[in-house]
């Protein structure tokens, strides 16, 4: 027989991964308290107000927005690209097809 692996035993430590608590849902509790932020929550992941920034910062923030655009749309182009390519083959296969 192969030797298992012992699985450690899960310790729920409280944390909320999905909050399931949505409005529709039978259980949504209106009352429900958000919980406290822990230590591993650090204050970095505060929203951006735009319209507090100076003129530099807001400079530097559409800058740093066009790159990710830019960066999502480099990321998706071979997709794009392949999938314009199987439509355009298979155009081409149902015209040679009937022709």
């Amino acid at each position: 027989m192969k030797n298992k692996k012992k699985r450690e035993k899960f310790e729920d430590d409280g944390r909320v991964i999905a909050p399931m608590n949505v409005p529709g849902m039978p259980w949504y509790d209106e009352r429900a308290v958000k919980t406290p932020k822990t230590e591993d929550q650090s204050e970095d992941t505060e929203q951006v107000i735009y319209k507090n920034l100076s003129k530099e910062e807001k400079k530097d923030y559409r800058r740093e927005t066009w790159r990710i655009i830019g960066g999502v749309i480099l990321r998706m182009l071979p997709f794009l690209l392949g999938g314009a390519a199987v439509f355009a083959l298979v155009i081409l296969i149902m015209w040679l097809a009937w022709k």
